[in-house]
Formats: structure tokens, sequence, C-alpha cells
């Protein structure tokens, strides 16, 4: 992955990104601290390297103090150097549900998955960091600099020939309305990644109202959704999220899950097989749907057909 900063050490990675006099340096208090003291072992450790001890004291500062802010962007960066990634990402997005003003953690999660190719995810968490009225000057510069190189990396990586774009929208059959169109198209070896959004949404900008997600899986180790006791274990975006399901016959399953309250990203979902292995269609809205709604979109999803699309695993 990419390497990322951690605010307030020694820059350990590409960037100027969040090593900055205007981040969240310690102010000094009187008496004993021993939040301040556990989170001071904290960096010394992490200064080291010595990265399970710095999450050992970062975790003791939250315990001692659960309003340090500081602290929980920390121990997501030293879960991050100790390669407990996913234990990164859960207290990442947890720090942003509990400190939604601040801007550090969503910067270093655009950084994440920057890094793990997720252009998507990358681009929404720096959009949430530029968002912030804490986030000014250098540092803005920095994040909007790292957002458009995102922005770009994703524009280059989503380039087909009109030729292969051509046979990939003739074996997507689908029953959606003039107003939606193909606003990219990826090709990752073997898999598909299509998105629908509306004409009259700023897809690239991230502020987009809803969009329709194809994905499809020559390669069943990739497929990033699973059956596991008769539920859906989703990929790494909403592993931990519930997913209810809506529908489900032999073949297809249909679900709702909401990602993030505080990003307020819902989904409704189809799993299917097609004649390109195993498919994800998925509508990402920023509004909760209703119950009419849900109806209306699982119709949708209903009518997506992947046929064989012809030199695509060239």
């Amino acid at each position: 992955m990419r390497k990322i900063y951690a605010l307030g050490v020694v820059c350990l990675l590409a960037g100027a990104l969040l090593c900055s006099s205007s981040g969240i340096a310690a102010k000094k208090q009187k008496g004993v601290n021993h939040a301040e003291n556990a989170y001071e072992a904290g960096m010394t450790a992490y200064k080291k390297q010595e990265f399970q001890n710095a999450v050992y004291a970062f975790q003791n500062s939250i315990d001692y103090d659960s309003k340090l802010y500081k602290s929980h962007y920390m121990l997501g960066m030293a879960l991050i150097m100790n390669n407990e990634t996913e234990s990164a990402v859960r207290v990442l997005r947890n720090t942003i549900n509990d400190f939604p003003n601040e801007w550090q953690a969503q910067a270093l999660l655009g950084e994440y998955y920057a890094g793990r190719g997720d252009y998507e995810d990358s681009i929404a968490y720096y959009n949430q960091a530029l968002e912030s009225k804490k986030l000014k000057g250098a540092d803005k510069e920095v994040v909007q600099k790292k957002l458009t190189t995102v922005e770009r990396e994703q524009e280059a990586k989503w380039r087909v020939s009109e030729d292969m774009k051509s046979k990939i929208l003739k074996a997507v059959n689908t029953k959606l309305e003039s107003v939606w169109r193909p606003r990219a198209i990826e090709k990752q070896g073997q898999n598909l990644h299509v998105v629908f959004a509306s004409r009259d949404d700023d897809y690239q900008s991230g502020k987009w109202k809803s969009i329709i997600d194809l994905k499809c899986y020559t390669d069943k180790k990739e497929f990033g959704y699973g059956y596991v006791n008769d539920r859906v274990v989703a990929d790494f975006r909403v592993k931990d999220a519930e997913l209810d399901t809506l529908e489900q016959d032999e073949e297809n399953r249909y679900f709702e899950t909401q990602v993030n309250e505080k990003q307020k990203l819902y989904i409704v979902g189809r799993i299917f097989p097609s004649a390109m292995g195993y498919c994800l269609a998925q509508v990402k809205s920023h509004s909760k749907m209703k119950e009419a709604d849900l109806k209306e979109w699982v119709e949708v999803l209903r009518n997506f057909k992947v046929d064989f699309i012809e030199g695509f695993n060239k």
C-alpha cells in the first residue's frame, strides 16, 4: 500500500500530508494527566517503530480520556503501520463518526484507499476532509492536490478502448431510463466495473445523489461478496454492516444496507451469476430509501444481465 504520514511524528512516508504545525499538538497541563502521558508513550514507541507498543499506549490513552482526538487518530496510524489494516479502518471510521469536525482521519483514509487502488472511496474521504472548516492554508492545498492526483489516476485507470467499450455496453443489458448513462468503465484483468450515473450528476466530484455500480468477477476468489451461513458477507467497504435481505431465490439475492450513518450512504444491491462470472449490481444513494424506492430499485437491478464479452480476457 502507499505510505502515509502520521501527524506530529517523524514523516515516514512520501508527501506532506498531516505533517504540519496546524495539527493536533498536545497542550501542557498541570498535574498528572494519564491520557497525555499514555499518548506521549505511544508517540515515543511510534517514533522507534515499535508499533505494537504504540497501539497499546494509544488505546490506554483513549481509555483514560475518550475525547482525546489525537489518540484515536494515532491509534489508527499505529494499526496501519502494524499491518492491522482492518482494525485501523474500523478505528478511523469510528473516529470520523465521533469527531466529524476534524479532517486528519478522513485524509488518512483517503490516502489508504488510494494506495489500494480504490479511487471511489479515496475521493469520497478526501472530499469529506476538504469540507472541514479546520482544514486551512497549506494543509488544505496538500489535501486538494492529493484529491486531484487520485482523480487523474482514476480517469487513467478507467480508459478502455472505444471498441471494447462498445462491446461491454452491448453485453450489459439493462432497462435503465435514458437519463442514466455509463460514466466510467473499468477493466481490471478479467474483472469488469461499470458505473451508471444520472446525466445531471457531476459523478467525478463525488457529489452525486445516486449511482448504479456494476461489478463482475470472473474468478470466484476475487468476488467481494459470498455466502456464509445464509448471510451475505460484504467486501471491506461494508464488511461490518448488517445486510438485510429483501428477496432471495436460488441464484439471486437482493439486499439493503446502510454503510455509514454519518456519511449517509445507503445501498440496495443484487448478487447474481452471469456469463462474466459472479456479479454485484448495487444502487448507492446519499438519501435514505423509502419502501417504494426500495421496490423501484430492486426492479431496476432485476433487469441487469451481463453476457459474454468477446475479447475481454485479452
